[in-house]
Parts: C-alpha cells; sequence; structure tokens
C-alpha cells in the first residue's frame, strides 16, 4: 500500500462524508434555488405563462416542502437517514424527466408540487442529520463543509444549469439533472453509513470535554417534542430561520428576472450570483471553525439577517460594478453563514436526540411562510412593472428576522444560561 493510501485510510470518513454532503446538497440548490429563475422566459416564451403565474408555482413548492419536512424529520428519526435519501432520491430523478416532457399548466403545477414534496427528503434534514450522527468533536466545521452545499449550488451548478438551459434546452437540462442525481446520490448511499463504524466511534462520537457533552444535550431540558413546539425558544428560532429563508429564496427565484430587467444580461446576472455564492461557500468552509468556538450562534444570526437586508438595499440602489461588487461581498457573507446556524441552532437549544423531528418541524414553518414570497414579488412587479418594491419588501423580511433573532437572544439571556441549572431552562424556554 502506498503513502498516499495509508495517510487516505487514516482520514476520518466523517469528512468525506460531509464533502460528499456538500456536493448533494450543491445539486439540489444549484438546480431547484439559484438555478430555477434560468427557466422562468423559456417558460413565458413557450407556454406564454405570466411571471406570476410562474412565481405562484414556485410558492406552491414551498408548501408542499413545508409539509413534507415535519414528516421527514420523523421518518429520518424512525427509519434512519440513508432510507429516507434513498426514497427521495429515486423520486427526484423520476419526477426530473417527467417535467423534461410537460407541456400544460396543470402538469407543471403538479410536478413542482412533487418534485418539492421529495425535495426535502434529499435535502437539509437527512443529510445534516447524517453529521450530527458523525461528528460531536467538531461538528460546526463538519456542518460548515456540508452546508456550504448551498452555495456551491450556485458556484458550480447554477453555470452548469445556465449552460445546459442556453445549449441543449430547458428539456433537456431536466435530463442531464437527472443523470447527476443518480451519479451523486448513487454512490453517496453506495460508501456512507447512518454512523461511523466501532473503529471510528470512540474519536468523533465521544465528547471532548464537558462542554461538548452539553452542548450535544441542548440548552434547554425539554424532554419530550411536544414540550419542544410549545416552547417560545421554538417559535422564535422557527420565525427568524422563516423569515430568512422567505426572503432568501423569494429573492433567488427572482434575482436573474430583477437583473435582467435592469439591463443586466442572464450570463452577467448568473456570473454575479455565482460569485456570491462562491465567497459564501469560502465563508462556510471558514465558519465552522470560529462557530465552533462560538457560544452565542442567535446573536450571530442577528448580524447575518442584517447583513443580507444590506445586500438587497445596494442593488435597489444601483447595478453598478460597485453596486455589484458590494451586492457579492454582503449576500456572500450572509448565504454563508445562514444556513450554518439553523442546524447548529437547533442542536445547541435542543440537542441532539430529537434532531430530525425538530429540524424538520422548524423546517415546516419556514418554509410554509416563505410560501407567498415568490408569489408576491411576482404580484409586485406585475402591478408596478418594478422590482425596487420587490426588493424592498424582502429587505423588510430579513429586518423582522432579525428582531426574531434577538428575541432568541433575550430567551437564552434571560435564562441565565452559563449558571441557571436545566429546570430553570425549561422554564425560561
Amino acid at each position: 500500500m502506498s503513502a498516499l493510501a495509508r495517510r487516505l485510510g487514516n482520514v476520518y470518513p466523517g469528512w468525506w462524508l460531509a464533502v460528499h454532503t456538500s456536493i448533494s446538497l450543491g445539486l439540489v440548490a444549484g438546480v431547484t434555488f439559484w438555478g430555477f429563475g434560468l427557466f422562468v422566459a423559456p417558460w413565458e416564451d413557450e407556454f406564454g405563462w405570466s411571471r406570476a403565474t410562474t412565481s405562484g408555482a414556485i410558492s406552491l413548492t414551498l408548501l408542499m416542502s413545508g409539509l413534507a419536512s415535519p414528516i421527514v424529520g420523523r421518518l429520518v428519526d424512525r427509519f434512519q437517514p440513508r432510507p429516507v435519501l434513498a426514497v427521495g432520491s429515486a423520486a427526484t430523478v423520476v419526477t426530473y424527466l417527467l417535467l423534461s416532457q410537460m407541456h400544460t399548466l396543470w402538469q407543471f403545477f403538479v410536478l413542482l408540487a412533487v418534485l418539492a414534496f421529495f425535495r426535502a427528503w434529499v435535502f437539509y434534514i437527512p443529510l445534516t442529520t447524517l453529521i450530527t450522527r458523525w461528528f460531536v468533536k467538531r461538528r460546526a466545521t463538519a456542518m460548515g463543509i456540508a452546508t456550504s452545499g448551498f452555495g456551491l449550488g450556485g458556484l458550480a451548478f447554477l453555470p452548469i444549469v445556465s449552460l445546459c438551459v442556453s445549449s441543449l434546452g430547458w428539456r433537456e437540462t431536466f435530463v442531464v439533472a437527472a443523470a447527476l442525481v443518480v451519479a451523486i446520490n448513487g454512490t453517496f448511499l453506495l460508501f456512507f453509513g447512518n454512523g461511523p463504524s466501532d473503529r471510528w466511534r470512540s474519536v468523533y462520537l465521544s465528547p471532548e470535554s464537558s462542554r461538548a457533552a452539553s452542548s450535544d444535550a441542548g440548552l434547554f431540558a425539554l424532554d419530550t417534542l411536544k414540550s419542544v413546539l410549545t416552547s417560545r425558544v421554538f417559535w422564535l428560532m422557527s420565525m427568524g430561520f422563516a423569515l430568512f429563508f422567505c426572503a432568501q429564496w423569494a429573492f433567488l427565484f427572482h434575482a436573474i428576472p430583477y437583473f435582467e430587467n435592469r439591463g443586466v444580461s442572464s450570463e452577467h446576472a448568473a456570473f454575479v450570483l455565482s460569485g456570491a455564492a462562491g465567497l459564501g461557500v469560502a465563508l462556510r468552509l471558514s465558519a465552522g471553525v470560529l462557530i465552533d468556538r462560538v457560544r452565542r450562534y442567535e446573536v450571530l444570526a442577528v448580524a447575518v439577517v442584517l447583513t443580507m437586508a444590506a445586500a438587497l438595499a445596494l442593488i435597489a440602489m444601483g447595478v453598478t460594478v460597485v453596486y455589484l461588487l458590494a451586492f457579492v461581498l454582503f449576500w456572500g457573507i450572509g448565504s454563508g453563514f445562514g444556513p450554518l446556524l439553523e442546524p447548529m441552532l437547533v442542536t445547541r437549544m435542543f440537542g441532539r436526540e430529537k434532531y430530525a423531528s425538530v429540524y424538520g418541524a422548524i423546517d415546516g414553518v419556514d418554509t410554509i411562510v416563505a410560501i407567498s414570497g415568490p408569489w408576491i414579488g411576482g404580484l409586485l412587479f406585475d402591478a408596478s412593472h418594478s422590482y425596487i418594491p420587490v426588493l424592498v419588501l424582502y429587505a423588510g423580511l430579513f429586518v423582522a428576522g432579525a428582531v426574531a433573532f434577538l428575541g432568541v437572544a433575550a430567551v437564552v439571556q434571560g435564562a441565565k444560561v452559563r449558571s441557571a441549572e436545566p429546570a430553570a431552562l425549561a422554564r425560561a424556554a
């Protein structure tokens, strides 16, 4: 055996899991979030659908994902992540192939709804659950690598989608996406289990300190899922992330049409978004190392959400090179830290035992609240023929999300986390 092979054999497999999780998340995000705006113009040209119709369909997909998320969370906790990923991957492949053959509006709505329902089966809930099960020590670092996949979707998969749509056509692009799901998720399911082997279990699953053990148990002593779902901190966290993702997802749907409306070509718009995504990936990789040393995730969340609001304010003022570069910087910072904070906050507040169920419930709230974002944006544009009111709306949602995270910080501070007994924390929740 060569020296290189021996060194690779001594690398904890969880790190390869984190990298592959990033790639799998990137594919889903690249096609269904970052790149979905690339399909809008071809659909409108071929079928004559309005902007409100296409954005309304996206709102339907958010409803379906929101309804699926709590179900997926419970399924993951009961049956483990891999079976859920296998079913979701197969359903996604079939739906992509059917989308490539659609011709009517009802087919469009039904297939997008099915795709959205199974998106939750191959997205954050099962994949981040695997990270929590493979890591205790250096979990935030691993989570940073894994969740960088959302940014990778914009950095790597968005240009691929853009190239496929422009050179092959939108129908053929869905066939390519189906083939990528088979290759990427099939490899993932083949090589990675629900947890590490006994050889590695004592290395990365044994808390290295009392702080790690405390983090794994959660700050709030809430023994049942019902007590979690009725706590103040759960709903404040849910609304903070719901408003964050509502504005982020809705803007990503309208981003390329917005830039085109301001005179920027779709290729240059995709380049700008790819730049922001690339910065987000780079920051996400380093953010995990930082967050491993941070105690107050909710305070960091306030700053991150306000940064996203600032990014939208900048491009509302103009699309010159200076404004676009500033947008890339601010949006990259927000997209770098934002999605990483959600799984880390869930684990920090409520522990690992019921992670998938709690995360699924929060993700369900996130997604259902986000339903109206793309649709209202489409209505505002159709009514005003301008995207400025749309940007003002989304920036306001980011600010409201920051207020919700301030509420989480107040609950944690009021509970005097550093010195309170678990029972006191349960009462404060």
